[in-house]
């Protein structure tokens, strides 16, 4: 109990520092410019397969801005900060996509994201996730999320917090959670 009361701890220190990172991006401040080594710590886990801070930054800087979601303005909402277990869940159903060559929101075990997020141990009060198939960029897969209205509306939705994202070759999995 200790431990996982500990590692709460650090994900909340974790999650502050990114939201304070980030609504402080929306500044012009010279004082606060964190390198990329300060923004990694050994707590956070970031893929190597593509720029997740890069991903969150654009998405990020999307939200802060306001979108348009097919024809629909959807208005400016919060920042979303870096969850190291919904990573985990949105990982696992891209490799799950890439070795079985589909897409979907079930896996090919029959599992839906929310069960992958309970595996985890992610106490989730809404979940949402998005996916796509293709040779994106971090910026690109964002803006290929944009021109779909169900995914845009979904990446705009005030009420999340948090997000994972996960990528296998050209499999992206988005978690978003609250």
């Amino acid at each position: 109990m200790m431990r996982i009361t500990q590692k709460l701890k650090w994900q909340a220190l974790i999650n502050i520092f990114f939201l304070t990172f980030f609504l402080s991006a929306c500044h012009e401040s010279s004082e606060i410019n964190p390198s990329e080594k300060e923004l990694i710590n050994e707590d956070l886990i970031l893929p190597s397969s593509f720029n997740a801070l890069g991903l969150l930054n654009h998405l990020n800087k999307v939200r802060l801005e306001g979108c348009e979601c097919e024809g629909e303005s959807m208005p400016a909402v919060g920042s979303l900060v870096w969850n190291n277990l919904l990573y985990e869940a949105a990982q696992r159903h891209s490799e799950d996509m890439f070795q079985n060559n589909f897409l979907d929101h079930i896996g090919s075990d029959n599992s839906t994201f929310t069960e992958r997020v309970n595996e985890t141990g992610y106490p989730w009060r809404l979940l949402g996730e998005n996916l796509a198939r293709g040779n994106f960029s971090e910026e690109s897969v964002i803006e290929a999320w944009k021109r779909s209205g169900v995914h845009c509306r979904l990446m705009m939705q005030a009420d999340f917090l948090e997000i994972g994202v996960g990528k296998k070759e050209q499999f992206w999995t988005m978690i978003l959670a609250r």
